[in-house]
């Protein structure tokens, strides 16, 4: 059987049955979790390659910001604090000196908007761009926000504006409008550092993770660890405005983006209902954005409501090896 015939997320779930749990939470969350006292060690891991990661046009400042900030989403999924950064560089030998040294840049600026150091790595040669980063943070057992633990009734949740990235990739497939700003809304993303952390001091949250591969596949991950359904409203899933800008008002494009592209990072995550409005204000306090969009049923269906029309939400997005 080919990786091929099962995708990324069912084959690791074959590779983690190697592997004893040596960890508070381990493989399966967003990061994995040591327990040190009364904190936990955040552990998390992630890679980008010039193939399915890096546009052409791409800058080395826009790479470096964009492989730090991925492994910054996933402490921020977890209401962490990050505290340093490894980052493994696999550089063909073509390439100018210049172009790492403005990946450093790019990675340190991101680290440094988020109080964290590049603490290390390691750089070899290959056949073309592949970047990993190995990011660490701390969070009080009490803060930490893991994937499992949605109940029914609880309200789903996401930060920010979901689209652009799907957008940006658009732009870029049908080669026409600004390539360099589709490129930015890719590469330049905000990891939610601040408003994991003040999601995780409400105490509220029931589970919660990063929006790597679109709101979909979130859902249909988080059905499988907490067993529940989800019903999802569409007229209440914020649009960014660069989605709007490139839809040119094509409704469909603009769900398509916000549901299944995937890219944005921001968080999604279901809180007790009754604690939805201090969540949002918790996430104001910071300067951030939550937008309740749905919420937590019983059952194996996750539904979309469009326009008061109850469909099955596709399980689809980005998934690697499909």
């Amino acid at each position: 059987m080919r990786i091929a015939d099962i995708g990324e997320r069912k084959a690791i779930q074959r590779i983690v049955t190697h592997f004893p749990d040596g960890a508070h939470w381990g493989i399966g969350d967003d990061c994995a979790a040591i327990k040190i006292g009364k904190q936990l060690i955040l552990v998390t891991t992630d890679m980008i390659s010039e193939k399915f990661h890096i546009p052409s046009g791409a800058t080395g400042y826009q790479v470096g910001w964009f492989i730090t900030a991925v492994n910054l989403s996933d402490i921020a999924a977890k209401a962490g604090q990050p505290v340093g950064m490894t980052l493994a560089l696999g550089v063909p030998r073509s390439y100018d000196i210049e172009f790492l040294e403005d990946v450093a840049r790019g990675a340190n600026r991101c680290a440094e908007m988020y109080k964290m150091a590049i603490i290390g790595g390691d750089t070899k040669e290959t056949e073309s761009l592949v970047f990993a980063g190995t990011a660490v943070g701390v969070v009080n057992q009490d803060v930490f926000m893991p994937r499992k633990g949605a109940r029914r009734g609880d309200i789903v949740c996401v930060t920010g504006s979901l689209g652009s990235a799907g957008a940006g990739l658009h732009v870029l497939d049908d080669q026409r409008g600004n390539e360099k700003e589709a490129i930015s809304k890719i590469l330049e993303i905000t990891p939610r550092i601040r408003e994991g952390m003040a999601l995780g001091s409400l105490g509220g949250v029931t589970s919660s993770m990063d929006i790597s591969d679109g709101v979909a596949s979130c859902l249909y991950q988080l059905q499988t660890i907490n067993d529940v359904g989800f019903r999802i409203c569409e007229k209440k899933i914020p649009v960014a405005r660069y989605a709007k800008k490139i839809s040119r008002g094509n409704r469909e494009m603009e769900r398509n983006w916000s549901l299944y592209a995937g890219g944005d990072y921001e968080l999604l995550c279901t809180i007790k209902k009754e604690q939805v409005s201090l969540a949002q204000d918790y996430v104001a306090s910071v300067g951030g954005i939550l937008s309740p969009i749905g919420e937590v049923t019983d059952g194996d269906k996750i539904l979309l409501e469009i326009k008061g029309e109850k469909q099955v939400l596709m399980n689809k997005g980005f998934e690697h090896f499909r």
